[in-house]
């Protein structure tokens, strides 16, 4: 069940354990019932072993009877004194514990006596031969190879070695050794110890494999026991985090549900029954959907579902989402004595296979919950696009796969020296000689999947132009969710021998997964690229950037730098924000540098690097890469 074991969210490490345990599992338990099998090769296998010396003289023995003598079975009928010799050549075998030896012929799928060695009971020539399994005879007649046959209704006799006699292709007789009882009880008795240890380890091994396999189930359990809200089927946000790379999200309707005016019951009815109204209310939701489904605590009072589209279609999961609202609206609450009533507001996503990774998924969502709360609460918003949007989308795709899409590059100077120490590459597109600037293109696809092919194109526009020129150095700009794309990264990786020319600038957006995005930035160090925030001071910025990523730059925000020389607010920001860089090795970059005051401002603060018109508007390649190169620092 779902709510026991998340099988198919597993975390890796666990499921190649229990991969590797079902396997090893199995073979125990294969190889326990195949003991019999495995005993019969033993025994065979040490039978040959105790009659290899003798095998090996009985085919010298074999060679020297059947040596001039054409017809084995004709010579031993006609010529006495040849049959005589044979035998006592046969009786050169009866060694150990081979009581006896003769020598058989098959004729009309009957056997009888050749030659015999016996003394007391000697077996006359043309004799009938009944033997205990005429199959194992006949089986040796159309392979030509030896046999071993273990006697069971013989007494006194253990085993017998059967030996084909062929002469000009063709089987003309069998050469038999009888072994005695002894020499089978003897390696019988050597097999039982073989077997008893074997048995024995099974068993042994058996029961500590058990064992082992179940500590491993249950330290798999308390794992994901740790993450589950008891008495529910929902999950708390830890349990996201584990999974985040693992969960095909594409798989499944995404919902994101928050409670309505829960601060109101906080502030009226203490947190403690806040608690156990949302605890209710996870109570509630879980009894609606199914085993297959995900549900997480995501917030305090917001809530996360991941609905399965292999079990419910797009109608089910709409009447689902209804069912939800409706039950949690008609739910009666008590709090003591006291009725409650809340409701739900819910942000779905439906075309989840559109979009380009699970942090997207989620903002989408939170973008439909707060159209969901701002147009009344209390219903379900599904994340949509217009039909004007979605055709300007398109137009939009298709600009930038003609290649339309182009840079702009604006200098970055160091405002100590005055000299050059990079370009940042701007996006832009032209259109039949219009300009479209980055405000009027990302907003319309960054919730689209399309949106990492810009960054693609960015930087394969920007290599090109860093190869044919070794002395050009840019910045480029990449979202946060750039850096988790694969694609990105390895175009990057490829490109690492240029890294000293190109650095990164992350673009912040509202989810930013910290732990994710450090790792991509430690592989991009690595290979030498050097990293920027950009645009610190406005949008989603915060000191979460500074603290948990390692950068090198720090680039502000022009709506901070603009009014530097005029608002004393800003000025104190910026010299903490400064005052901070430098006590952990990052370097700032102003935006929006105007004007001289500005930069004077700015060099008294200490701020290394500045950007904008005061120094240079934004200009195509082409306008500076014959005439102005960039300098070294």
């Amino acid at each position: 069940m779902h709510n026991k074991f998340i099988f198919r969210t597993i975390h890796r490490f666990y499921y190649y354990v229990l991969l590797i345990y079902i396997i090893t599992f199995a073979l125990f338990t294969y190889g326990y019932f195949k003991t019999p099998v495995l005993q019969n090769h033993l025994t065979h296998a040490l039978l040959e072993l105790s009659i290899e010396t003798v095998n090996d003289l009985a085919d010298e023995t074999i060679e020297q009877i059947t040596k001039n003598n054409d017809d084995l079975i004709r010579s031993s009928f006609f010529q006495p004194k040849v049959r005589s010799k044979n035998e006592q050549l046969l009786k050169r075998l009866k060694r150990g514990n081979v009581s006896s030896v003769f020598i058989v012929a098959l004729k009309d799928k009957h056997l009888f006596y050749l030659l015999d060695t016996c003394n007391s009971q000697h077996a006359e020539i043309g004799e009938p031969f009944q033997p205990e399994e005429m199959q194992v005879f006949l089986e040796i007649e159309k392979n030509h190879k030896r046999k071993i046959f273990i006697q069971t209704g013989i007494k006194d006799l253990g085993f017998t070695l059967i030996k084909p006699i062929i002469q000009n292709g063709e089987l003309k007789a069998f050469l038999l050794l009888d072994y005695t009882q002894k020499s089978l009880d003897e390696l019988m008795g050597q097999i039982s110890i073989v077997s008893n240890v074997v048995m024995r380890a099974f068993v042994i091994g058996g029961i500590l494999f058990l064992l082992w396999g179940f500590y491993w189930l249950y330290q798999i359990r308390r794992r994901y026991a740790k993450y589950m809200i008891p008495h529910t089927k929902a999950y708390n946000r830890r349990y996201l985090r584990d999974i985040y790379e693992k969960i095909n999200f594409s798989d499944y309707y995404v919902a994101l549900l928050d409670i309505d005016f829960f601060k109101r019951i906080n502030d009226v009815y203490g947190e403690r029954q806040g608690d156990e109204v949302i605890f209710q209310v996870m109570q509630k939701i879980s009894g609606l959907i199914g085993d297959e489904d995900i549900f997480i605590q995501y917030g305090g009072e917001e809530f996360l579902l991941f609905i399965s589209k292999e079990q419910t279609d797009l109608q089910n999961f709409r009447y689902l989402m209804e069912d939800i609202r409706i039950g949690i609206e008609r739910f009666d609450i008590l709090i003591g004595e006291e009725q409650l009533n809340i409701t739900l507001s819910m942000g779905v996503v439906t075309k989840t296979e559109n979009t380009g990774s699970l942090q997207e998924v989620i903002r989408k969502a939170d973008e439909a919950l707060y159209e969901a709360k701002h147009n009344g609460r209390n219903q379900i918003y599904a994340y949509e696009l217009s039909s004007d949007k979605r055709l300007y989308r398109e137009k939009l795709k298709d600009m930038i796969e003609s290649d339309k899409l182009v840079c702009y590059y604006q200098p970055i100077i160091g405002l100590m020296d005055g000299k050059l120490h990079h370009y940042e590459a701007l996006l832009r597109l032209e259109d039949e000689g219009r300009i479209i600037y980055p405000d009027m293109i990302l907003p319309d696809l960054e919730d689209s999947y399309f949106y990492s092919r810009i960054g693609m194109k960015v930087i394969e526009y920007n290599v090109e132009k860093l190869r044919k020129n070794p002395a050009f150095k840019v910045s480029i700009n990449l979202s946060s969710d750039d850096l988790l794309n694969d694609a990105i990264m390895a175009l990057l990786v490829r490109n690492a021998d240029i890294s000293d020319r190109m650095w990164v600038e992350i673009l912040e957006n509202k989810h930013v997964d910290y732990n994710n995005v450090e790792v991509s930035i430690q592989k991009l160090k690595l290979l030498g690229y050097k990293i920027c925030i950009d645009d610190f001071g406005s949008g989603y910025s915060n000191l979460d950037h500074l603290l948990n990523l390692s950068i090198d730059y720090l680039k502000l925000d022009g709506s901070l730098i603009k009014n530097i020389h005029v608002d004393r607010r800003a000025h104190e920001i910026i010299k903490s924000l400064v005052s901070f860089s430098h006590a952990n090795n990052i370097q700032v970059i102003a935006e929006f540098v105007e004007n001289q005051e500005i930069v004077e401002l700015l060099k008294g603060f200490g701020v290394e690097y500045g950007q904008g018109y005061y120094f240079s508007k934004a200009m195509p390649y082409e306008h500076f890469c014959g005439s102005q190169e960039p300098k070294e620092d």
